[in-house]
């Protein structure tokens, strides 16, 4: 899996604890449904009935914590989801910005070099650095540096 993957991976892992959470609170239900339809009647039988109905609780619990779990990963895909945007987003503008830069050197480089702006310098200076890798945070701080508002 790459980190491309990484947003959806995370969801579907959610969807499997979904999963898991009703599995569970399908089983504490079995337990209090066995423990009603118990019909013998002794001390014994009332501790029976009681460690049924503890197991179903805990089971619940048990449930609500998967739930949690499934919402923290769901929340943690969003945020990769957004970072990775935002690096993509960044690169995207860096990338244009530099292509911008060489054509204005381009252009000025045949007689009119001593116009080229400070802006077109800083960007290509910064390209020079900017990560090897497409999916990179320095992408982000890159493209700030050369002006990008994101």
């Amino acid at each position: 899996m790459g980190l491309a993957e990484a947003p959806e991976e995370l969801r579907l892992l959610a969807g499997q604890m979904d999963d898991v959470a009703g599995q569970a609170r399908e089983l504490g239900a079995d337990l209090v449904a066995l423990r009603e339809t118990s019909g013998w009647r002794s001390a014994a039988a009332e501790e029976y009935q009681a460690a049924l109905l503890d197991h179903a609780e805990t089971t619940t619990r048990a449930a609500d914590r998967v739930d949690d779990v499934a919402l923290a990963l769901r929340e943690h895909a969003d945020g990769t989801a957004q970072t990775l945007a935002a690096i993509e987003a960044a690169r995207g503008f860096l990338l244009s910005a530099a292509e911008e830069a060489r054509s204005v050197l381009g252009d000025l480089w045949d007689g009119v070099v001593d116009a080229v702006t400070e802006d077109a310098r800083r960007v290509l200076d910064v390209v020079a650095d900017a990560p090897a890798s497409p999916v990179d945070l320095g992408w982000l701080e890159r493209a700030r540096q050369a002006g990008w508002p994101g």
